[in-house]
Parts: structure tokens; C-alpha cells; sequence
């Protein structure tokens, strides 16, 4: 994990990134947060790149359980803040659910792990799971392979730095926020610069950390923690950075509030899945003016 020391005058921070992301994203929010005042810890989720071996599939629920772990050893009960997309923002629920106390507040730029019984009502609601429903039919055969069968994927991806880097680099132009080429295609370096995703796809390559970065998908099916359970109302305080992500779009906010407490909304103009790596500035921006509605409402 990095950690970056603020001067104590602020809450510690914990930056949480997905798949196929890495605590890469964040580099551009460490510096700034830490002169605000805070201490900014970002982990390598368990399975992915200097967090590897583990030896078993480890879900977002028990991630949860780890980085807790870690914010204990490094702060004792201080409580702190949570950011989190993708993946991280599973942890970042799933941390709200099991250890409330221990938060003061959780940030998230994507919305899918929602309380099992919570249903669109509205025509906005019942909108957006129909466009939500027919981009996933198009878009989630990674995620199936990756929950059911991650070791045979993973047995040719370890063998061809190619495949990996094709598999990886495909989110990162479905995904991200970016105009189209001439012929329809996304213009991943109008965002991104070879050197990003290069080192990104790197970290899972040179690590040997491609096969358990993906155990995270089968670990959420042994878990079952990809819906929170029937009933869950999150009480810690919720902000979110409603991201135009051409996959996973925003909810409206009244689908949000009926499994979380939302004391910040964003509809933010710009910037796709990897948020933190896209629109650094944005997103710094967002998350400041978060802490600063949860600490004044504290105060």
C-alpha cells in the first residue's frame, strides 16, 4: 500500500481502486489530500499486483475485513474516509454495512451493489434498469468468465503478455469517457498515454497478478456479495460522483437513496470508469467538497 502522510489535522483517507485498475489511478489526488491535511493510504487490492499470492478467492466482502485491518494497524479506531469505484466501491459499501462506526463517511464514482430488494418505481428508475439491462447483455461476458471460470482465462493470460494486454486495454476504451475516431472507434490516447496503461498492464504482468486479481469476480459469487441483503439501509454518509461511465451508468439519485444515505450528489460532466485517472482534478474536486458537507455537518 502507499501512504502518504498528511499533517494530522484531517482524517485519513482510503483510496480503493477495481479491475483492471490499480492504485495507479489515484497518484494525482496522493499529494494534494495529504496537504489538505489528511493521511491518504491506497492498497493494492488483495490478488492484484504487490498484494499477490493469496491462495484462496478473496471477495469484497472479506476486502472489506482486510483493509479495515490495515487502517487499524496504521490509525488505531480513528475513523476515516472511504473512496471508492469500481470494485471499490463494493468494498466501500460492504465496509459500510459490516463497520459503520469505523467511517465517517463513504465517496463512490459507481453504483451497482444496492440492497436485494431495492426496485426501480419510477419511469426514471424503470429507464435506466432497462438501458442498464441492455448495455450489460452486450458488455458482461468478461464478468462471467471471470466469476465462474477465472483459472482458464488466467492459465493463457499469464502465458501471453499480448492477450493480457488486449483483454485489459479493451476495458480502459469501452469503459472510459473518450471521444470516437474517424471510424467509430474509442480514442484511447486522447486520455491516455501508452506509458499509463502500459505500466498499468505491467502490474498485472510482471507480478504474476493477473489470475488472482480476477479470483475478486469468483470470491463475490462465493460470497454472494454482489447485492447488499434484502432490507439494508447504509446510514453512513454517502457521496456520489454521478460519472457519464458508458457502461456502468449512473443511477438516478432516488434509486440511490433507497439503499444509501446521500448527503452529496454530483452530476459530474465528464469522465468515464477510471475516474481518479481520467479527470484527476474533477474528481479531487468532488471528493473535497464531500468531506467538507460530512465534517461540517459533524461540527
Amino acid at each position: 500500500f502507499i501512504h502518504v502522510k498528511g499533517d494530522d489535522s484531517k482524517p485519513p483517507v482510503l483510496l480503493l481502486h477495481g479491475w483492471p485498475g490499480s492504485y495507479l489511478e489515484f497518484e494525482r489526488l496522493l499529494e494534494p489530500l495529504a496537504a489538505d491535511g489528511h493521511d491518504v493510504v491506497v492498497p493494492s487490492l488483495p490478488g492484484f499486483a504487490f498484494s499477490n499470492p493469496i491462495t484462496r478467492p478473496i471477495g469484497p466482502r472479506r476486502a472489506a475485513a482486510l483493509v479495515h485491518g490495515l487502517m487499524i494497524q496504521l490509525f488505531g479506531d480513528a475513523r476515516y474516509f472511504i473512496q471508492g469505484g469500481d470494485w471499490g466501491h463494493g468494498i466501500a459499501a460492504w465496509a459500510a454495512h459490516d463497520r459503520p462506526d469505523a467511517l465517517l463517511g463513504i465517496h463512490i464514482n459507481m453504483m451497482t451493489v444496492r440492497a436485494e430488494d431495492a426496485a426501480p418505481t419510477t419511469g426514471e428508475e424503470k429507464s435506466f434498469a432497462a438501458k442498464r439491462a441492455a448495455i450489460a447483455d452486450q458488455e458482461s461476458a468478461y464478468f462471467h468468465e471471470q466469476e465462474t471460470r477465472p483459472q482458464t482465462l488466467g492459465i493463457a493470460m499469464a502465458d501471453s503478455p499480448v492477450g493480457a494486454a488486449g483483454w485489459i486495454l479493451e476495458k480502459f476504451g469501452k469503459w472510459a469517457d473518450l471521444p470516437t475516431t474517424a471510424n467509430g472507434d474509442p480514442d484511447i490516447w486522447s486520455k491516455f498515454s501508452e506509458e499509463e496503461l502500459l505500466t498499468n498492464i505491467m502490474l498485472y504482468i510482471a507480478p504474476a497478478s493477473f489470475v488472482t486479481a480476477t479470483w475478486i469476480y469468483y470470491g463475490s459469487r462465493l460470497e454472494k456479495s454482489l447485492m447488499l441483503p434484502a432490507g439494508t439501509r447504509i446510514q453512513v454518509p454517502t457521496g456520489v460522483a454521478a460519472l457519464p461511465d458508458p457502461v456502468f451508468l449512473p443511477p438516478p439519485r432516488s434509486f440511490a437513496e433507497k439503499t444509501y444515505n446521500i448527503v452529496h450528489w454530483t452530476d459530474m460532466p465528464r469522465g468515464g470508469h477510471f475516474a481518479a485517472l481520467e479527470e484527476p482534478e474533477l474528481m479531487l474536486a468532488d471528493l473535497r467538497a464531500f468531506i467538507a458537507t460530512v465534517s461540517g455537518a459533524r461540527s
